[in-house]
This record gives C-alpha cells, structure tokens and sequence, in this order.
C-alpha cells in the first residue's frame, strides 16, 4: 500500500499533527478515540490504543500501535495490531517548495486464513489512506483547522509545562517521605511524642517503614500518580488514626490536632499532584 499528499504547510507543523496519534479523530470520522498508552514524549517504543470503524460494515474495533521509530521533521515508522491483521508501515515528509511532500507505504500482514483475502485487505487499508490523508490535508490547510492545532499545540504544552511542575513535586515529596521514614525507624520515639502518639515505638517503626516504601516509589518517574494516590492515602489514615486516638484520650490531644493538620495538608497535595499527573 502507498499513498502520497501534498500539504501546503510547513513539515515541523505537519509532522507535529501526525506524530501524536491522539490527533486522528479531528481528521479522521471514522476514528472514535485514540489514548497514548505510555508515558513519556513520543518517540520510539510510544504506544496508543486507536478505537475505530472498520470496514465494510462499521463496526467498531480496538487496534493497537507502537512506534519503532520516529525521526524528526523526516520519518515515522511503526507496527499495529488490529484483530487478525499485523500492519507495518512508514510516514516520511520531505519539503516541497515550501509544502511538505506526505508518503505513506505499509503492508497490512494479514494472519492465518486472512492471508488469503490479503488483495481485499489491501484495497480496503489503500482508500482509509487515501480518506485519511484528505483529512489531514484539509485539516491543516484549512484557517480554522490551522488555529485549532495551534490552540491544541499550545493546550498540550501546558498540560506538559503542569506535568512537568508537578513530576518535580512528586519527587520532592518521595525523597521527604524518605527522610521521614529514615528518623522515624531509627528514632521512633521523639517523632512519635511530637504528634502526639505517645511512647509506641512498634507503631512509629510500623509507619516509618511504611513512609520508606512509598517515598522509595515516588522518584522512580514510573506510575508516579498511582504513588502519589498511595502516598495520600497512607496521609489519610493518619489523619483518621490521629482523630480517633485523641477521642478515646490515647494520644495527647494538642499534638495530635496539629498532626491530623498536617497530615491532612500532605494528604492532599498528593492527591492534587495525582490529578495532575493524570492529565
């Protein structure tokens, strides 16, 4: 399969729209949604779950993709699954005259009995092509088109400029939930008297240990949110051990008080930071 457009802007704009799969739906109807399945910038090894139509009757059907690799303002190449079928293929954008020149070459692979329908196969993928680059070449010729991928372009960056800000944080926090962690098993008692929790040193190593773990898993930069919810969980139950010891009059309730404050106070700037994370 081939397919070739001309696209009257210039490639770093292009290739910035195709590049990141999650575009395909303002291009392409017949595509319902795209996520990114793995974290970092795009570039070789990145992964997107696409849900899309597929012919000839519409009905509607996951694929797969990961990229092998992607070289800027030149080349993307990648492999997908999509049911029984396998497809590799290849963008490339040259400039032409100031335009950029799109080829797009691929082979669907199909598997098993399918390979004998392969002719059938290779119609079907050549006209989504052909659709689907009429789509992006309207998409970006297109005023509107062109000011929505610059408002999209600039959303993005600050949603990247936020999770930036807020992988920092995350860290921060792990590497204090560390330290936390470190005196309190060492020395659980001074930690334990100043919230308020008395002379229990079994507990204060329990919950040092504890902040040891969580803190260990926060600066990794791997499932960060999910880290940064258990972290705000652990704040949590804090909290609540501190409010009900101080009820029942086991823990003194001075300290106690200004513990569950800033335990609450912990306990929710993780949770903002796993929101942010998120996005």
């Amino acid at each position: 399969m081939q397919s070739k457009v001309i696209i009257e802007r210039p490639v770093e704009e292009v290739l910035g729209l195709v590049v990141d799969l999650t575009n395909v739906p303002s291009t392409d109807p017949s595509v319902e949604s795209v996520d990114k399945t793995s974290e970092g910038p795009i570039d070789a090894g990145t992964t997107f779950r696409m849900r899309q139509k597929a012919p000839p009757f519409g009905k509607v059907r996951e694929a797969s993709v990961r990229y092998t690799a992607v070289e800027p303002n030149r080349n993307i190449e990648f492999e997908a699954m999509v049911g029984p079928i396998a497809p590799t293929a290849s963008l490339t954008f040259e400039q032409a005259n100031g335009a950029t020149r799109v080829t797009f070459r691929g082979e669907p692979n199909p598997v098993g009995s399918l390979k004998v329908i392969s002719p059938l196969i290779s119609r079907q993928g050549q006209r989504m092509l052909d659709r689907r680059l009429a789509g992006l070449k309207s998409s970006l010729e297109s005023r509107e088109g062109h000011e929505r991928q610059e408002q999209d372009r600039q959303r993005q960056q600050q949603q990247e400029e936020v999770v930036t800000t807020a992988s920092g944080l995350a860290r921060r926090l792990g590497w204090g939930s560390i330290g936390v962690g470190l005196a309190v098993v060492a020395s659980p008692g001074p930690v334990m008297k100043a919230t308020g929790m008395g002379d229990r040193p079994k507990l204060g190593r329990l919950l040092g240990v504890r902040d040891l773990v969580l803190g260990t898993g926060m600066p990794r930069g791997h499932n960060t949110a999910l880290w940064c919810r258990a972290r705000g969980t652990a704040d949590a139950l804090n909290v609540a051990l501190l409010i009900g010891g101080a009820a029942t009059g086991a823990f003194r309730r001075d300290r106690a008080a200004i513990g569950a404050i800033s335990a609450a106070g912990f306990s929710a700037l993780s949770f903002w930071l796993a929101r942010r994370l998120d996005q």
